[in-house]
């Protein structure tokens, strides 16, 4: 396409680092969780780099249980799909509720792949969700990507929790500076998404907002 990313090249990889920030956005817990196989939201964006754009679309539906195979008993399945500029890629959460917060304790590509297990299950969210708490993630893709994450505030009137999250990314032995945010309402459903990537002086900023929502609050 005409709008395709000219910095793209300069670090192979930078479409699927942008994608896979977008997928380590964490899922807020409690009330703050979507839960019901069905539920979903969608959000549209860009990801500008330098001068030029790309478009983004990701959704986020709870799938049924059955979907992925060897997924954990009892597990949340958050199916994730983000669209850039016309090329898609897919990822599955199965999270498990703890004592102490939400973990991921496996993933899969897609639907109907076989799910496998986390060596040492992530925390995604603490219980209870307070702002100031903190807590580390990591997550291991293409790109292995260290985080850590702040309850940054939640709104006294509409719940609306802000949530921020710092770190790295390291792609074929480069450190690459990662900042992501994220705005979910109580019903599980995210506003609003940040995310930047600083890639050799030059930065990736993917900004997504609310299109579309189905949720069992709403």
């Amino acid at each position: 396409m005409s709008n395709r990313c000219s910095v793209c090249p300069v670090v192979p990889g930078l479409v699927a680092l942008a994608s896979a920030a977008l997928f380590g956005l964490p899922v807020l817990a409690a009330d703050y969780m979507l839960e019901t196989p069905g539920e979903s939201y969608t959000l549209t964006g860009e990801m500008v780099a330098d001068t030029e754009s790309m478009s983004v679309t990701k959704t986020v539906r709870v799938l049924e249980p059955g979907a992925v195979k060897n997924a954990p008993g009892g597990s949340i399945m958050l199916h994730t799909t983000i669209v850039v500029d016309g090329d898609d890629q897919e990822r599955v959460l199965c999270l498990e509720r703890r004592e102490d917060g939400f973990y991921r304790v496996a993933t899969a590509k897609k639907p109907g792949n076989k799910a496998r297990p986390e060596k040492d299950p992530q925390l995604e969210i603490p219980i209870p969700l307070e702002v100031g708490t903190s807590w580390t993630s990591v997550e291991k893709r293409k790109a292995k990507v260290e985080m850590t994450w702040t309850i940054v505030e939640i709104d006294p009137e509409s719940r609306l929790a802000h949530v921020k999250g710092e770190g790295q990314a390291k792609v074929l032995g480069i450190k690459i500076p990662v900042v992501k945010e994220s705005w979910i309402l109580p019903a599980g459903v995210r506003t609003r998404e940040i995310s930047r990537q600083t890639i050799l002086g030059k930065e990736a900023v993917t900004t997504l907002e609310a299109a579309t929502a189905n949720s069992s609050e709403e």
